[in-house]
């Protein structure tokens, strides 16, 4: 499955705001599982995935990610 996930506004390391977007790729490995035991799991997973790049985002300076990209 293929996802956008929303420009973010994310604070480097070094206190730059930062805005990203990125898309997302995953795979559900079990669909029963995805379809019961959560309400909207496309909604969760994109969520998880703006919590993630912000996370790891916030851990890098500015010339760190702009080398990377």
């Amino acid at each position: 499955v293929v996802q956008d996930v929303p420009p973010q506004d994310v604070i480097s390391r070094d206190n730059v705001s930062v805005k990203v977007n990125a898309v997302l790729y995953f795979r559900i490995v079990d669909a029963e599982r995805a379809i019961i035991q959560v309400e909207d799991f496309m909604a969760a997973t994109n969520q998880l995935a703006q919590t993630t790049l912000r996370s790891v985002l916030g851990k890098h300076e500015l010339d760190e990610m702009l080398a990377e990209r």
